[in-house]
C-alpha cells in the first residue's frame, strides 16, 4: 500500500500513545512527498502557507490545480476529516470533481468550501456546531452561489444562538451590519435558499 494513503486514511486507527511518534513519521512522510512531488510541480504552489499545505498534503492524492484567481480545483477525492479543522486555513476550493468530506472537525467557519458544479460535500461528527447547521449555511451557498459570510446571515433565523455566536466570529469584518441586516430579512422572508 503507498505510505501517502496508508498514513492518511489510518490514523484514525491507531489512538495510543506508543503510536504517536510512528503517526507523526508517516504524516511528515507524506507531507515531504507532497512537497517534493506535487508542490514543486504546481504553479501558484509558492504562496500556499504550512498550514494549507499540510490540509492539501493529508487530504487528497487527486490532482490538483490553483487557478489565476486562487481557487484549488480538485480532480477527485478531498477528504480532510480528522484533521482537527476549525476552517480550512484561507483555502479556497473552485471545483471538487469528487466527494468533499470533512468529517470529524470541530468546523465554524465554510470560508473557501466549493461551490461550483455542485459538489458533494459531507460533514458528520463535527464538534460544537451540528451537522444541521453546516448543511443548511451550505445548502444556502450552493443554491444561491454565494459567499460563506452571506449564506450565514440569510439563515440566521435558522440557527441555534450559541451556535450563532461560534459562525459569526469575524462577520464584522467580512459584511457591514446593513448587508447583515439586508440578507437576514431576505432569508427570513423565504427569498433566499
Amino acid at each position: 500500500m503507498d505510505i501517502r494513503k496508508w498514513s492518511n486514511h489510518s490514523s484514525w486507527l491507531f489512538r495510543n500513545k506508543h503510536m504517536e511518534p510512528v503517526m507523526e513519521a508517516l504524516t511528515q512522510a507524506r507531507i515531504n512527498i507532497f512537497k517534493d512531488e506535487v508542490l514543486s510541480a504546481l504553479k501558484g504552489g509558492d504562496s500556499l502557507t504550512e498550514d494549507q499545505i499540510r490540509i492539501l498534503a493529508l487530504s487528497t492524492d487527486a490532482t490538483i490545480h490553483i487557478r489565476k484567481d486562487g481557487k484549488i480545483n480538485v480532480n477527485g477525492i478531498f477528504d480532510c476529516s480528522g484533521l482537527g479543522l476549525t476552517d480550512l486555513c484561507g483555502l479556497r476550493f473552485g471545483k471538487v470533481k469528487g466527494r468533499f468530506i470533512c468529517s470529524y472537525n470541530s468546523i465554524t467557519n465554510l470560508e473557501g468550501f466549493p461551490i461550483e458544479g455542485n459538489p458533494e460535500v459531507y460533514f458528520s461528527k463535527n464538534q460544537g456546531i451540528s451537522d444541521d447547521a453546516l448543511y443548511l449555511i451550505y445548502e444556502a451557498m450552493i443554491k444561491n452561489q454565494m459567499d460563506y459570510w452571506s449564506a450565514l446571515c440569510v439563515v440566521k433565523s435558522e440557527i441555534d444562538s450559541k451556535e450563532w455566536v461560534e459562525l459569526s466570529k469575524g462577520l464584522d469584518t467580512s459584511l457591514n451590519n446593513e448587508v447583515q441586516k439586508g440578507l437576514g430579512m431576505l432569508g427570513r422572508f423565504g427569498l433566499f435558499k
